[in-house]
């Protein structure tokens, strides 16, 4: 299985003057700390999230089997920082198998299963903005 044929990689899905004003909204949110799956060491990294669906649990609060995730898209919304691709490993060894770097308007789609380990690289400088999401 070669993880290219199954992560799929779409650019300029959303536009840059979208982009800007969304930013410049998110700007004027309040952002709670975020978590993942596992846990987040705020040594490394610290992470915000902002629930874009009102009245909604954190997704990573929400115990999978009541939420299946079919397929997961995180949509980058900006590129002006260092570091911050998405990598693919594989699950077995967890060598790298895939890098997708950031690129403002880029969609990444594959399914959100364990046999998609991925990380979010280390941002050595700048912030990052990017909309996660998943799909029953």
């Amino acid at each position: 299985m070669d993880v290219k044929d199954f992560v799929k990689v779409f650019d300029n899905y959303i536009g840059l003057e979208q982009i800007a004003h969304l930013i410049k909204w998110l700007n004027t949110q309040n952002f709670t700390e975020a978590n993942t799956v596992g846990g987040l060491n705020r040594d490394i990294r610290k992470a915000g999230e902002l629930q874009l669906v009102k009245n909604s649990d954190s997704m990573y609060n929400v115990h999978w089997s009541n939420f299946p995730r079919t397929l997961s898209v995180i949509l980058f919304l900006n590129d002006d920082y260092k570091g911050g691709q998405v990598t693919f490993k594989c699950p077995k060894t967890f060598e790298n198998l895939l890098s997708v770097p950031p690129k403002s308007g880029r969609v990444i789609m594959f399914p959100s299963n364990f046999m998609f380990p991925h990380v979010v690289e280390n941002i050595d400088e700048g912030l990052r903005y990017s909309i996660v999401s998943w799909i029953r």
